[in-house]
């Protein structure tokens, strides 16, 4: 293996910024790759792993699979580039992905541990995400005793901590994250609410102000120990799935125009709203004038589709008909007539 190459490639994974490092080793030569990007830009700027389930380095891994790519002289210079003193978070990347298109168990080990010592020391949000992912599926895999559940929840805890409400998706699954992994229901509970919290009322979010609605909703099942029911009696659960219906309503009012594609939209958040009133006890007032609604509403669409007529004179084809009839006898004609009707199913009689 070329020492310079590795010397190259090591010197710029001991910077701890993935994408910074990721950008560098793009105009590295002499690295197998696929159009603009090679493999190892792929392992190094890895973000996309949004739960643990995920399975990362996909583009990367494409082009190991490649019959011109060298894979043998490219674990070559990965192993020896580990050899290095480089960023623990690269370092865990790299093993990892060796993990992953070699099913090397020692690779895993030290992926484990260089993803912990990097979530120990790190503090930013956006560069730990990716790594807890990562640590929580490697260390449930191979049984680690040194990434316990313990362990993995102190590291959840701090990750969640670090959020800086840059980016709601993320946040959502990393708390969905941590209540599979029974972190502590108050806590989860309070993350939670703080970021429902930051949407005003006004917001046009709705999907993701109902995903924060339904996990919030199962963290305080959870808590209180409440049932799983269809209709809800508890104040609490009320609140949250009202919080629902106001964010669904104000995209809804935002489609309130004599378009039949918009009143159509209305249409389908106002039947959401209804369906999530039908689980709210006292709600049937609201219920019943959202429903005359959606029936104006429909009637408006159906006025105000467009109506092809053709007009085609069939006077001929009729008076051929009837020509060609005349010739026929009653029981022939009966015939004709009786090709162009289909038979009735016979109902099955249940034999006693």
């Amino acid at each position: 293996m070329n020492n310079s190459l590795v010397d190259k490639v090591a010197d710029i994974l001991k910077e701890k910024n993935f994408e910074v490092a990721a950008d560098e080793l793009n105009e590295v030569d002499g690295l197998d790759s696929f159009g603009l990007e090679n493999y190892l830009y792929d392992i190094i700027c890895e973000r996309w792993v949004y739960s643990p389930q995920d399975i990362p380095f996909r583009f990367a891994r494409n082009i190991w699979e490649m019959k011109e790519t060298d894979v043998e002289g490219n674990k070559t210079l990965l192993k020896q580039v580990l050899e290095h003193p480089i960023a623990e978070i690269n370092r865990a990347k790299i093993n990892d992905f060796l993990w992953v298109v070699e099913n090397d168990y020692n690779a895993a080990k030290a992926a484990e541990a260089s993803y912990r010592k990097h979530l120990e020391n790190a503090q930013v949000f956006a560069h730990n995400f990716m790594a807890i992912n990562r640590l929580i599926y490697i260390s449930k895999k191979i049984n680690s005793k040194e990434t316990d559940s313990s362990t993995r929840e102190r590291l959840l805890i701090k990750i969640l901590g670090q959020y800086d409400n840059t980016d709601h998706g993320k946040i959502l699954s990393l708390l969905k994250t941590a209540e599979k992994e029974n972190v502590e229901t108050d806590y989860m509970i309070k993350c939670t609410e703080e970021v429902l919290e930051s949407y005003p009322d006004d917001s046009y979010d709705l999907t993701i102000i109902g995903k924060f609605c339904d996990l919030l909703e199962i963290l305080y099942c959870k808590k209180n120990k409440w049932k799983n029911k269809k209709c809800i009696t508890e104040p609490k659960l009320i609140e949250i799935r009202m919080r629902k219906v106001r964010a669904i309503m104000r995209v809804a009012d935002c489609t309130n125009s004599s378009n039949v594609s918009d009143i159509m939209r209305r249409v389908h958040h106002l039947k959401e709203i209804v369906n999530i009133l039908k689980t709210i006890t006292g709600t049937e007032s609201e219920r019943k004038e959202l429903l005359k609604e959606i029936d104006e509403l429909e009637k408006r669409i159906i006025a105000g589709m467009p109506v092809i007529q053709l007009k085609q004179d069939s006077s001929e084809a009729v008076q051929q008909l009837i020509r060609q009839l005349e010739i026929l006898d009653k029981e022939e004609a009966i015939c004709y007539f009786a090709i162009f009707i289909p038979l009735p199913k016979k109902k099955r009689r249940n034999s006693n």
